[in-house]
Formats: structure tokens, C-alpha cells, sequence
């Protein structure tokens, strides 16, 4: 059984705002009850969202649970992420109230991505659509022992009671009446063993959330370095941002050679963090024997408030890692005949800003579950800038955080505009498509053998 849980969670994000419990609202609480929908365009797509406020309970967006919202007389500022655990993209949202409507923006990483319009189509707000039922009374340590989830997705109900000794009775849905499996935990990690099969899921002490389990192609025996394989460093852009970065050297490093550079850009859920396949399997020993290269894995900057023009289109910190390249190119030998750049999901995204940034500059591009809304050009004008550019695409059917159609969507825009762009589409995979792509060996031997 397979389940790609969509989670979402409000956090505060700006000081001096009056911090609001969802549970227990002041006089403020009246100002904003009711059901709100918010209408915002991301390029070329309109996306609209409900926000319920009850006079009491709990605040919901689109159905799913919000917590800590601020609001001072006439200012709303607020933080959401979507997407599966691990890789949660945020987004803050600034606004100003005005009766029953709200006028803001969406902000990712400091800058505007979006304006936002928001009315209030009702004084009262609709009851969420149920999606799970969190634990019983039982607590909220990581001891999974006497409670009990309800998942409901797509019409079909799934309820797991962990028992002691191991045992977890699992009923509805494909499950019928019941059966009983086994289940291990390890912390907030969990296995369920049924029959011959195991369900991978995670527990917080909250949240409990069934995943995918890691690809690994058959006969697999890369090695997998750990985060001392890499130095980590800091760079100040001529913007003021202070960027965090860590760097691959490869071994034996000679500055009488030349040497590739990877540009990798995190997902939101890896954030400051160095284990995910490429950063770890691409250092390692086997790919660096055939293919030496230094890998740059900078922490986006995020930071102030930075509003951009409509012909500005990149973020200030997009440029800033540009700048950071400049400066490895200065300290190391680089072949600046093969740079490329590569990220998933926000990387993904992050990766179409960079080409879009510099055209000129890299070799080729891997976009792994990426969006592109961020740019503010037309699919014409998005597919003039980087037809030119070897771009291999990848992304999983069943993506539940970043739609599939996002990407076959770049793909006809490139094929439009005289590009010839290379796609993967991955049949049942959901938003977890990099694991995949990132050991996909006829990928990697096609990227290093892109040269300008």
C-alpha cells in the first residue's frame, strides 16, 4: 500500500506582531472569522485556497490543520508550508485586512513570488474535510503503544492501533475487517512488516505519516559519503547575504587539472542538511573515479523582505550563490566549460532560476521536481531563455507537492521554442523522484559529458 501524505502547518515569521494560539483568540479572533478564499497566480496557473477561522476550535487551510497566526488591527503575516515531511516548502504571506477582504503577497526566500487576493465568502467558517484523525488520549511521546490513526485519502479509510509487543492491527480500505502485522521503531522511524511487505512511516509524536520507501536499483552498490566529506564555508554577497555553503574537493586535488562543478540546490527539507543521494553517492568514491568534480551545495539565503521589478524575475539570493561560483572559480581550477546545476523539488526550482540567471554559464541542467511560477516571464519568454541549454527533466506521476503537469508543461514550452529538452516521468512515483534520478547512471554519464 502506498500513501503520499500532504501535511501542512502554519509557523509565525514576523517579530512584533501580536501572537495568536489557535486554540484560545482574543477580541482579534472576531475580526477574521469566517471562510476566507484566497486567489494568487503562480505563472501562468491560478490557485485558490480556503482559510477557515472559527470563533473558536481550530484554524484550517484547505482542510488541514493551522496553528500561530499574527494579527494586529488591520496586518495579517503568516508562514505555510506544503508538501510531504521532509520536504516542506514555505512560502510567508504578507497582508492587510479591509472588511471582508485581504490584500497581500507571497513571499519565498525574502522576495515576492505572488500577489494575493483574499475575500471572506462566509461569517461562518465550514467544517474541515476530515484527512486523518490524530492520536488518542494517549499521549504525545514517541511511544506508538494503545493509539490509534485514521487516514482517509481519495474516498478509502485505513485505521492503524498499535498494540504491545510489536503488533499493529490494521483494518478498512483493501484491509477489510482486519489484520494484524508487526511493526519497529527506531525513534521517530517506523517499520510495518505485512506479510511479505513493509510500509515505511514516521512518528514525531504528533504527526504519523506513512512514506515511500527509498529506490535503489537493483544490484546497487554505491558507496555513500558522510557530511566530513565535505568543508563548510561562508560567503558574503554584494547583497549583504551571508551565505552558508559546503564544498566538495575531490581527493587529490590537482590545480594543474581541470575539474567539473556540480551546483546543487537543497530541497526545503534539506535544508543545511548533507545526506540526500546526491550530495552523499555522487562524493564517493566509485562516481568520483569516473568522474572527478568539486559539488557546491550553498544553504539558500533567505533573510529580509526583497521585492523585485517585474523585469527583475531573480532573487537577490539567486544572484548572490552566482557570485559564490565567481568566487569558487578564483580559488580553485575550475573548467568553466563544465558547470552544472542540479536540485530537487525547491532545488528544482532553483535550478530554472539559476539558468535563467545565467545562461551563459553552465553546461547543462537536471531540474528534479521543479516548478519554475517563480519566474516572471511568459511560457514564450521561458522557453527563449534556456532552449539552448542541455536540460534533462525529471519527475513522478503521482507527485502530490509539485504536479506532474508542472513539468510536462516546461517540457512542450522548450519543445515549442526549438529547444530539445529530455524528460523522465517516473509511472506511481511520487514527490520523492530524486532517488531515482540521482542513481540513474545513464544521467550522470550524460551530464558529464555535456561541455560548452
Amino acid at each position: 500500500m502506498k500513501r503520499y501524505p500532504f501535511s501542512l502547518f502554519w509557523i509565525v515569521g514576523v517579530a512584533g506582531f501580536c501572537a495568536i494560539d489557535s486554540m484560545a483568540f482574543a477580541e482579534e479572533r472576531d475580526t477574521l472569522a469566517g471562510t476566507w478564499e484566497f486567489v494568487t497566480y503562480f505563472g501562468d496557473e491560478k490557485q485558490t485556497f480556503t482559510f477557515n477561522v472559527p470563533k473558536d476550535g481550530e484554524l484550517t487551510f484547505d482542510g488541514r490543520p493551522a496553528t500561530e497566526i499574527e494579527f494586529e488591527e488591520s496586518l495579517i503575516a503568516f508562514t505555510f508550508t506544503f508538501g510531504e515531511k521532509g520536504d516542506r516548502v514555505p512560502l510567508q504571506f504578507e497582508g492587510t485586512l479591509d472588511g471582508d477582504a485581504i490584500v497581500g503577497e507571497f513571499l519565498y526566500a525574502g522576495s515576492v513570488v505572488s500577489q494575493v487576493d483574499a475575500k471572506r465568502i462566509s461569517t461562518r467558517a465550514e467544517a474541515p474535510s476530515p484527512r486523518r484523525a490524530l492520536e488518542s488520549d494517549a499521549g504525545d511521546d514517541l511511544n506508538l503503544v494503545g493509539k490509534t490513526f485514521l487516514y482517509e485519502e481519495d474516498g478509502e479509510e485505513v485505521t492503524f492501533a498499535f498494540r504491545e509487543k510489536g503488533e499493529v492491527f490494521i483494518s478498512g480500505s483493501e484491509y477489510g475487517n482486519g489484520i494484524l502485522a508487526r511493526f519497529e521503531q527506531d525513534e521517530e522511524d517506523l517499520v510495518i512488516t505485512i506479510g511479505d511487505d513493509k510500509v515505511y512511516a514516521s512518528y514525531d509524536g504528533d504527526e504519523f505519516d506513512l512514506e515511500e520507501p527509498e529506490y535503489f536499483p537493483e544490484g546497487y552498490s554505491i558507496t555513500a559519503v558522510d557530511a566530513d566529506a565535505y568543508t563548510a564555508r561562508e560567503f558574503i554577497s554584494s547583497f549583504g547575504d551571508r551565505i552558508q555553503y559546503w564544498l566538495f574537493i575531490p581527493e587529490n586535488y590537482d590545480d594543474r587539472k581541470k575539474y567539473p562543478l556540480v551546483l546543487f540546490n537543497h530541497g526545503a527539507g534539506g535544508l543545511g542538511n548533507l545526506d540526500g543521494v546526491c550530495l552523499s553517492e555522487w562524493a564517493g568514491p566509485e562516481r568520483q573515479a569516473a568522474n572527478p568534480c568539486f559539488i557546491l551545495a550553498p544553504k539558500f539565503p533567505g533573510g529580509k523582505k526583497k521585492k523585485s521589478s517585474g523585469s527583475d524575475m531573480i532573487p537577490e539570493g539567486v544572484r548572490g550563490i552566482q557570485e559564490l561560483i565567481d568566487e569558487i572559480e578564483r580559488d580553485f581550477s575550475i573548467d568553466m566549460n563544465r558547470e552544472y546545476v542540479t536540485g530537487l523539488s525547491m532545488g528544482g526550482t532553483g535550478t530554472y532560476m539559476a539558468i535563467v540567471a545565467r545562461p551563459d554559464r553552465f553546461a547543462a541542467a537536471v531540474p528534479v521536481c521543479g516548478n519554475e511560477w517563480i519566474l516572471k516571464l511568459s511560457p514564450q519568454q521561458r522557453g527563449e531563455e534556456i532552449r539552448h541549454l542541455p536540460i534533462w527533466i525529471f519527475h513522478g506521476e503521482d507527485d502530490p507537492v509539485i504536479p506532474v503537469n508542472v513539468s510536462r508543461d516546461i517540457v512542450s514550452m522548450l519543445k515549442a521554442a526549438g529547444g530539445n529538452p529530455k524528460y523522465t516521468e517516473y509511472p506511481g512515483v511520487g514527490h520523492d523522484s530524486w532517488s531515482r534520478a540521482y542513481r540513474d547512471s545513464e544521467l550522470i554519464d550524460w551530464l558529464f559529458a555535456q561541455s560548452k
